[in-house]
């Protein structure tokens, strides 16, 4: 008997240091992430970083859950043999398997982050080139198309004909302004985050778009709103 209480001794300890470890390993996944500054102005340069980031994230998480079985296997058969212990070894996996879950919730919040991100970046980009081509045809037309009351019939005839050659383009940035503006109501506003950076004497709306719940609390990943205008 008392071999067999040392051998249950034995299994304990190793079952709870092996559980701890990977408690321990999520907490400092999950850590990493809820620290992550998504305020960073510079979109261009940590978005990239950010996917890379998260890529490598999914799929060491991918190698982790294997482990994890394993580990769910071995306590399953402890407790199917009805350690002694088998109330502490029980509540100890369901911490681990809680963080778990909570990590996994967090990495749909980078998802849907990165996606909004990207979207956001794409309709500036996109807003910023448009802005630059009308503001250059602007100049140019102004430039071209100058007549007064001085100026010949024959010119003034050629100057008609050109600006028909220009009404095509002008109606083609005519629908991409039209599709910026559809495209700016779904566009969420992710800044500014800093309220010492801009301070607005409103109230401010936030959108959480996706949740993080611990405990009795909710941990909101969150971007700021309003849609861009």
């Amino acid at each position: 008997m008392s071999h067999g209480r040392s051998n249950q001794l034995r299994e304990l300890q190793q079952i709870i240091e092996e559980i701890s470890r990977e408690i321990m390993w999520v907490n400092e996944r999950e850590e990493e992430e809820l620290v992550f500054d998504w305020g960073e102005k510079n979109i261009d340069l940590y978005i990239p970083k950010k996917q890379e980031s998260y890529s490598k994230l999914m799929s060491t998480l991918e190698e982790k859950e294997k482990d994890l079985n394993k580990l769910k296997l071995k306590v399953d058969s402890l407790l199917k043999n009805h350690h002694p212990a088998s109330d502490k070894i029980e509540a100890y996996m369901d911490t681990l398997q809680t963080q778990w879950s909570w990590l996994l919730q967090i990495t749909k919040c980078i998802h849907v982050h990165l996606k909004e991100n990207a979207a956001y970046s794409q309709f500036f980009k996109e807003a910023n080139e448009t802005y630059s081509n009308l503001q250059k045809e602007h100049e140019n037309i102004r430039r071209k198309f100058t007549s007064d009351r001085n100026t010949p019939l024959e010119n003034l005839l050629e100057l008609l004909n050109g600006l028909e050659k220009e009404k095509e383009w002008i109606l083609e940035n005519k629908r991409q302004v039209q599709h910026l503006v559809n495209m700016s109501k779904s566009i969420v506003r992710l800044r500014p985050r800093n309220p010492e950076e801009e301070k607005s004497s409103s109230p401010v709306m936030v959108q959480a778009l996706c949740d993080f719940k611990q405990d009795q609390c909710s941990k909101m990943l969150v971007l700021l709103v309003p849609t861009v205008q």
